[in-house]
């Protein structure tokens, strides 16, 4: 398929430029134009209604997952603020189990 050259861009530009100038404004009665916004309007609730009612499901969900996000978010915090160190705990409960010797070894907790 060939490129249009730039003059015949250029044509078809004015040509769309001069018949939008040309267009009349549409006359009509004020009682119609209300009319016919308000069935618009009333066509955009409704579908907003039918999506409400296809996943009723999904408000919660979004509730749940941001409380989710903060609550991550706030023992992120507490654990970074905290003391303790968990690294002697967890060789102490390896090395506790006698299963676990060669696992406890491995920390260099025996």
């Amino acid at each position: 398929m060939k490129r249009p050259r730039k003059e015949d861009v250029r044509k078809v530009e004015e040509a769309l430029i001069a018949a939008h100038r040309l267009q009349e404004p549409v006359q009509g009665d004020p009682a119609f134009r209300r009319e016919l916004m308000g069935h618009i309007r009333g066509l955009g609730s409704t579908a907003a209604e039918e999506r409400r009612e296809a996943t009723p499901w999904l408000v919660p969900v979004w509730r749940f997952a941001a409380v989710t996000c903060v609550v991550c978010i706030l023992l992120f915090f507490y654990a970074l603020n905290t003391e303790t160190s968990l690294d002697f705990e967890v060789a102490g409960a390896i090395a506790g189990a006698p299963s676990n010797l060669v696992i406890a070894q491995a920390f260099g907790g025996i």
